[in-house]
């Protein structure tokens, strides 16, 4: 049975939507940036994570594999998507 995803993004569809439209060398960029509390930063990521597999898992109508996962976050680009959303929602949680 799969968990339902958290809500905690549900609010925030101005800042997926800015950070999908954004080209791609610009979404690097905010590889630049390191959170100031690794822990708020991991528990935040690791919501993001879970919301991922959630809708994975509604698109395939079943639990996604490990395998579909690591595909679905290297073809999404997941691990920059969520690095620049949270500098756009936490900025004064992040440092250069």
């Amino acid at each position: 049975m799969q968990n339902l995803p958290s809500g905690l993004f549900a609010n925030d569809s101005e800042i997926i939507q800015k950070i999908d439209s954004l080209p791609a060398d610009e979404l690097c960029g905010y590889s630049n940036f390191y959170p100031q509390d690794l822990r708020h930063y991991l528990s935040i990521q690791n919501k993001w994570l879970q919301d991922e597999i959630y809708y994975l898992g509604q698109k395939l109508n079943r639990q996604p594999l490990q395998k579909e996962i690591i595909e679905d976050l290297e073809k999404t680009n997941n691990a920059v998507r969520f690095r620049a959303f949270y500098c756009l929602k936490y900025s004064d949680k992040i440092k250069i």
